[in-house]
């Protein structure tokens, strides 16, 4: 019941493929748990005939305290520790170093992701601009322990990322969703080059780490919101001049000059030095 409660609250929607799926449980095991959620829970749950799925209800309450990283890697990922879940190794002491905003506010932006609703936001900006948002959430990523979201303003009519952390207050609401097809930003590919330090003392170490067997770099895709964070997460020098420590930065960055109209490039170790 504690999984079915997990998604119905972080998904807004579940079914009996869920259960036999993720958990391995067998169809009729898996009937029956819904039958005994919607016994105890009845006014969480409803049965929505058209889509033959599970949906939460708008008087859902959670049953049961959940692990706001543990609900994200599930209904965001795809994938999940079940011991940290279900809470079966009760000795089990799993940190983690992401910060959340609260479970209501996470809920409902993962819903919102999901269902393909628009949310009302309170955000806390270190710019000017104001906290309000009306918000399409489009994907959440990772980012060295950091997530964040991306999707469109409405209020500004374009596309933005966010800390999750920031969010202080979300309300669904009803607008339509503004999927990313129209994002640039997002689908527009780029190469990361990326080389053992050359003030490193032990280039070939690194070379091993990197698995660079016959050539000097490593050519990495990925799209120019991702960029920044990407070069963030493997620790890459990415100032003009290589400046920064490279026992702290092994690895730099060797196609600078091809990414300077990337705005995501801000965050990326040293760029702006």
């Amino acid at each position: 019941m504690v999984f079915i409660d997990l998604l119905l609250m972080y998904r807004g929607y579940l079914g009996r493929n869920d259960l036999t799926n993720i958990l391995g449980m067998a169809p009729a095991s898996a009937t029956r748990a819904f039958a005994s959620y919607r016994s105890k829970y009845p006014d969480n749950i409803t049965y929505d005939v058209s889509k033959t799925r599970y949906s939460i209800t708008p008087d859902f309450s959670p049953a049961f305290e959940h692990n706001i990283a543990d609900a994200i890697d599930l209904v965001l990922k795809g994938n999940v520790v079940l011991r940290k879940v279900l809470d079966i190794d009760q000795n089990h002491v799993y940190v983690k170093g992401a910060t959340f905003p609260s479970s209501d506010v996470v809920a409902e932006l993962t819903r919102a992701f999901h269902l393909k609703h628009c949310v009302d936001v309170d955000y806390a900006s270190s710019s000017t601009e104001g906290s309000k948002r009306i918000f399409s959430p489009n994907s959440f990523f990772d980012a060295g322990g950091i997530w964040y979201v991306r999707g469109v303003n409405l209020m500004k009519k374009e596309y933005r990322t966010y800390k999750l952390c920031r969010f202080t207050r979300a309300e669904s609401i009803d607008t339509t969703y503004v999927s990313n097809d129209k994002d640039e930003e997002w689908h527009s590919n780029i190469t990361l080059t990326i080389a053992p330090h050359t003030k490193h003392p032990h280039p070939d170490a690194l070379r091993l780490d990197l698995g660079l067997v016959d050539k000097p770099v490593i050519n990495i895709t990925t799209n120019k919101v991702l960029a920044g964070f990407t070069l963030s997460k493997m620790r890459v020098d990415s100032s003009k001049d290589a400046l920064l420590d490279c026992k702290m930065f092994n690895l730099q960055l060797m196609n600078r000059h091809e990414l300077t109209d990337i705005k995501s490039m801000d965050f990326a170790p040293g760029y702006n030095l």
